[in-house]
């Protein structure tokens, strides 16, 4: 399966809550996973409440991406394995 969503980072605010770190990610995404741990090592110091993960997988969190701004980027290189 191609990449749906390279990874993707917004931030989003929302009347009067405060301004999130949003990691817009899909599990088969070879970029995605790569780039996990390094998200996970910036945002560490950063409270739970202002950082959201959406898995593109999930129906929910993929409506809920769309909602912000996130868009469907398909990828396919012959001979690339970075989705897949």
């Amino acid at each position: 399966m191609a990449c749906m969503f390279g990874a993707a980072l917004m931030t989003a605010a929302v009347g009067t809550e405060p301004v999130k770190l949003v990691y817009v990610f899909s599990e088969d995404c070879g970029f995605c996973t790569s780039f996990a741990p390094k998200f996970e090592q910036a945002v560490r110091e950063l409270p739970a409440s202002q950082i959201e993960r959406l898995n593109v997988h999930r129906q929910g969190e993929l409506d809920k991406a769309m909602e912000l701004g996130a868009e469907a980027d398909i990828v396919y290189r012959p001979g690339w394995a970075g989705c897949g």
